[in-house]
């Protein structure tokens, strides 16, 4: 009896601690996949490097689609059209870098 009342508390703590953390991962993960991008343009932008650019733009978008990690897991549909466009200005950065 007393045994599994205890469980069963320890149990509801874990599952509202997992939504807690989810909720914190949904918060985080995009925000965080999307100011490494900025970072990452930015300093391609003042190298004026369309390699290092290519590289940041490779690497951002196979970080989020890595199934290892599974962030975009943590991405609303809104959140990952929002990434998307900004992936779609940094390939507009890079054929402006090659162009220059």
């Amino acid at each position: 009896g007393a045994g599994a009342g205890a469980g069963g508390l320890d149990e509801d703590a874990s599952v509202a601690r997992q939504a807690q953390l989810n909720r914190l991962k949904a918060q985080c993960v995009p925000q965080m996949c999307e100011l490494v991008h900025s970072a990452l343009l930015q300093t391609a932008r003042l190298d004026s490097s369309p390699a290092y650019a290519t590289r940041a733009l490779q690497w951002v978008t196979e970080l989020v689609a890595d199934d290892h990690y599974r962030l975009y897991a943590h991405f609303t549909p809104q959140r990952m059209r929002t990434l998307l466009g900004l992936l779609r200005k940094s390939a507009l950065v890079v054929f402006e870098l090659q162009a220059n």
